[in-house]
């Protein structure tokens, strides 16, 4: 099933569920140093948002997500987290709209973006997070590809939104 990693790494007979595969990737293949938050403008962007709050890690159910509506999602040292990005029940955030920051707690990560599901249960992802997102093309290349791996070994249809040359970051997907 994970076919993408390296054998050698792990005990042999051992099956990692998707959890242990996912912080197993993340602590263990990743060449490039989480990141601090920067300019957080607002109080707000520092309260972390939890489970009560709608914040699932992957593997998530997918018939669980409103389809076609925009997620914040953010990969820290253990797992990868997700949370709608605008729920009028955020009362306590500015603007009712949930931050990169609100899933870490101004903590650091090593990726985030935006991801939509489809009607057909594909997840569209970009990396274009201002805090979390890739600084470089070479930083770009790395997660898209580390991304798509473990995505695609916990069993998602994943699309991932390009680099975009001209203005020297990635690309959204369409909200």
């Amino acid at each position: 099933m994970y076919k993408n990693i390296n054998r050698n790494k792990i005990l042999i007979g051992k099956r990692l569920n998707s959890r242990s595969y996912i912080r197993y990737v993340l602590t263990n293949e990743v060449k490039f140093k989480a990141k601090f938050p920067q300019k957080l403008s607002e109080p707000s962007q520092l309260i972390l948002l939890r489970r009560k709050h709608g914040v699932r890690s992957f593997p998530v159910n997918l018939s669980r997500l409103k389809k076609q509506s925009l997620y914040l999602w953010v990969a820290t040292k253990k797992n990868i987290k997700t949370v709608i990005e605008y729920n009028k029940s955020f009362y306590f955030l500015s603007k009712k709209i949930a931050k990169h920051t609100n899933l870490t707690g101004g903590k650091t990560a090593f990726i985030g973006g935006q991801i939509k599901v489809s009607n057909n249960n594909t997840i569209a992802m970009d990396f274009a997070s201002g805090r979390y997102g890739p600084k470089s093309k070479n930083e770009f290349d790395f997660w898209y590809e580390k991304i798509n791996i473990i995505f695609k070994n916990i069993g998602y249809n994943i699309s991932i939104e390009d680099w975009d040359d001209d203005a020297a970051c990635p690309c959204r997907i369409d909200g």
